[in-house]
């Protein structure tokens, strides 16, 4: 089971690696995907945001809040955006089942029982588009309290 940041970002960097119509992965907020301008993004690109982590106490699971898009460079053309969107709607596809299979295999499990995908239209100077994947994962957590760190 996935219990680490480190292990999460690496689980979605293998998915991005491991499909055949993925080029490129990006982790991280807004402001680093749109430092690295369209120049530099190879498309098509699973960008992994970072994710909100809810921690309960008494439990040993930890809860991310995961927003995976899939996105696609574009012209400034209706009709252009239109076909790609439609192609990265596939690759999201694949990548919610490819995480269901995953989850079924005890890597994670699914926070809720439902998984929205939202477009994510034109945009910005990079004009990309796609598919966003906004979820729930269970991650283990097997943190425990570290008296050594404390001054007490």
């Amino acid at each position: 089971m996935l219990t680490s940041l480190p292990q999460y970002i690496s689980y979605f960097r293998a998915l991005a690696d491991d499909h055949v119509d993925i080029v490129d992965f990006v982790y991280g907020g807004s402001t680093r995907i749109i430092g690295r301008r369209n120049s530099e993004i190879r498309y098509p690109c699973l960008w992994l945001t970072t994710p909100v982590v809810v921690k309960k106490p008494g439990s040993e699971a930890q809860m991310f809040d995961t927003l995976v898009v899939i996105l696609q460079g574009v012209r400034q053309d209706d009709e252009e955006e239109d076909v790609a969107s439609a192609a990265m709607k596939v690759i999201a596809d694949d990548i919610f089942y490819e995480m269901k299979h995953d989850s079924d295999q005890g890597l994670f499990t699914f926070g809720n029982s439902d998984v929205p995908m939202q477009p994510k239209f034109r945009s910005g100077s990079d004009n990309d588009c796609g598919w966003a994947i906004d979820g729930q994962m269970m991650l283990g957590d097997d943190g425990c309290r570290k008296p050594e760190k404390f001054n007490r």
